[in-house]
């Protein structure tokens, strides 16, 4: 419920101050990518994507690319559900990534060097990728 109100109280006026609109920005960059029978690209370019970034993918594909994207300091989570589908990542390779999650049917895999732990004080990605009857892959290569 407060997220809806959040939405509307942000995109209810256009913003006046550069910080408004800068959490705006942040607030959409959270919001639920959603494909259905479709590929989803979300984000080619530079972008702030915010402290948590969720993609769906059901019967379609997605990719997020984070090589240009500027991270806050701190653990970026990233969360990707993909049901009879496959979901790419592009992650930068100067930046610890950490995979964990489930595959049923499917599979995952890592064409990068994944990382055990992020430490305190860095930017780092922890990915969660849940997958049924598809596959997720993540890389440093576009």
């Amino acid at each position: 419920m407060k997220f809806w109100k959040r939405i509307k109280s942000t995109f209810g006026h256009i913003p006046a101050t550069k910080e408004q609109a800068e959490n705006a920005a942040g607030l959409i960059a959270q919001v639920l990518a959603i494909r259905v029978f479709g590929v989803s690209a979300l984000r080619q370019g530079p972008w702030r994507p915010g402290k948590k970034v969720w993609a769906i993918a059901i019967a379609g594909a997605s990719e997020i690319d984070f090589s240009q994207a500027q991270l806050d300091e701190g653990v970026t989570r990233v969360t990707q559900i993909v049901i009879l589908g496959t979901s790419k990542i592009v992650t930068p390779s100067d930046i610890p990534v950490t995979l964990t999650g489930l595959s049923i049917l499917g599979f995952r895999s890592a064409k990068r060097q994944l990382a055990k732990d992020i430490p305190p004080n860095t930017k780092g990605l922890k990915v969660r990728s849940f997958t049924f009857c598809g596959g997720f892959r993540i890389t440093d290569k576009a």
